[in-house]
């Protein structure tokens, strides 16, 4: 019967193994056939570019004066891009400074502001560690009076235990 069992076991476990093969093909035969559906598709397509007539050339009658008369005139109607043009580069530089120097600003005061948050919750895991630290105090001072009180019940206990033995008393339970 075991013998039945093992070869049952086998015969199943190849034939697990013939299926997984089986799609294991399948889905390497599909792979194989998507490769060479890409690769004629890829060969095609550098084909048909390559027969293609390039576009003529577009011919254009830009002066190169009238090219520079309109970005001389770029942003002219406007009143804040008049104003920026005309603004000199040490002007440019001490207003890009003023803008660092203000975000700077801003950044200390971000980090100042995270700097007492930081110390508000130190202070306040250093109350509760304090509190901890007087609990575990109580605690122990609660149980030296407690050896104490115990170790003395311990020698009172003994000192009956002697009187009751001279009077006769034996301890059966032992």
């Amino acid at each position: 019967m075991l013998d039945v069992g093992i070869s049952t076991m086998k015969n199943s476990h190849i034939g697990e193994m013939r299926n997984q093969s089986f799609h294991g093909s399948w889905n390497l035969t599909i792979l194989r056939l998507a490769l060479a559906l890409l690769g004629v598709s890829f060969v095609g397509y550098t084909w048909h570019s390559n027969t293609r007539v390039p576009c003529p050339l577009c011919l254009c009658d830009c002066s190169s004066e009238s090219l520079l008369s309109v970005l001389s005139d770029c942003g002219s109607e406007d009143p804040r891009m008049k104003e920026e043009m005309e603004k000199s580069a040490s002007d440019l530089l001490t207003e890009e400074l003023k803008l660092r120097e203000g975000v700077m600003e801003d950044l200390e005061q971000q980090m100042q502001a995270s700097v007492l948050d930081a110390k508000k919750i130190a202070s306040q895991y250093q109350k509760e560690a304090e509190k901890c630290s007087n609990g575990v105090g109580a605690c122990e001072e609660a149980r030296e009076r407690l050896e104490a009180a115990l170790s003395a019940e311990v020698q009172v206990s003994m000192i009956w235990e002697q009187r009751a033995r001279m009077h006769g008393w034996t301890d059966d339970s032992s």
